[in-house]
């Protein structure tokens, strides 16, 4: 696994800790040059060869999460799908072109089959972003899939 690099300041001196891209891609789009952000990393708050530590604070993690005002969660690099899946949970996904036809084309039989396949087909590509979206590594965490998640 390729590592990149991150420096956190520590007192006066420059600490260089090395991260998985995941984490890297992260912190970079989270970052905000306007203000400062206090984060927290489990990655790095966590002591991730210390199997006590870990176990102590996965199991403290629904908790946590539950009584925070705001929580930021990245779950991955955009995908070509991403932007579909949220506004399908948004309610606010555009209809397809089909399903906006005037009722002009009602009489035709050819074009109102033609209108429901298309329909289907464009739930079917939604309801697929959304799976892709929830299969992402963020929700099989253990303090994740035992919350509810509601949607």
């Amino acid at each position: 696994m390729k590592l990149r690099s991150i420096y956190i300041k520590s007192g006066t001196q420059l600490v260089e800790i090395h991260v998985t891209h995941n984490l890297h891609a992260a912190l970079t789009k989270l970052r905000d040059p306007h203000f400062e952000r206090i984060l927290w990393v489990d990655a790095l708050c966590i002591d991730q060869k210390d199997d006590k530590e870990k176990a102590h604070q996965v199991g403290a993690m629904a908790k946590i999460y539950s009584l925070a005002r705001r929580v930021v969660v990245w779950l991955g690099e955009e995908s070509v799908d991403s932007a579909l899946a949220f506004q399908t949970l948004e309610g606010t996904a555009p209809n397809d072109l089909y399903e906006n036809q005037s009722s002009a084309d009602e009489n035709d039989e050819n074009d109102a089959r033609e209108r429901r396949r298309q329909a289907k087909a464009t739930r079917r590509k939604r309801e697929q972003a959304v799976l892709a979206l929830l299969n992402r590594a963020y929700f099989r965490r253990m303090w994740v899939s035992r919350s509810s998640i509601r949607i």
